[in-house]
């Protein structure tokens, strides 16, 4: 077995896919002996939004501390890699997150898809552009 020093970060959005992705991930980490870090990111909308609106900076950092915190509880005690897991809510576009993130790990999971048809045609695919732009 190859130790991986520099860890398993699992990016999580929501979606069952993506919950999906975090215990492959966990299983990874258990496997080569790495920290495992979950990693939740919400973009900041440009346009000013009513105080207190679902779409403030706010309530998108809530949101996806719901989100991450949903992980924690789907992992329940487990311990992958043997570690505390991790966990970090960060502003910013997922893809760009996480490619920067992979600088600093062996390995970066992400769900196949969890945004919808329309929302992925604007958006864009996540783990395309990972799987496109990550280092290492």
């Amino acid at each position: 077995m190859v130790r991986w020093c520099q860890g398993v970060v699992a990016g999580v959005d929501g979606s069952e896919e993506g919950y999906r992705a975090l215990d492959w991930a966990a299983g990874a980490a258990d496997r080569h002996d790495a920290r495992l870090t979950v990693i939740g990111a919400f973009v900041v909308p440009l346009v000013p939004v009513p105080v207190g609106g679902v779409m403030s900076a706010a309530g998108l950092h809530a949101g996806t501390d719901r989100v991450v915190e949903r992980a924690l509880v789907r992992l329940g005690a487990r311990r992958p890699g043997g570690r505390q897991v991790a966990t970090e809510v960060v502003p910013g576009a997922a893809a760009h997150v996480l490619v920067q993130r992979s600088r600093l790990a062996n390995l970066i999971v992400v769900g196949r898809r969890g945004l919808g048809a329309v929302n992925r045609l604007l958006a864009g695919s996540v783990s395309s552009a990972v799987a496109a732009m990550a280092h290492g």
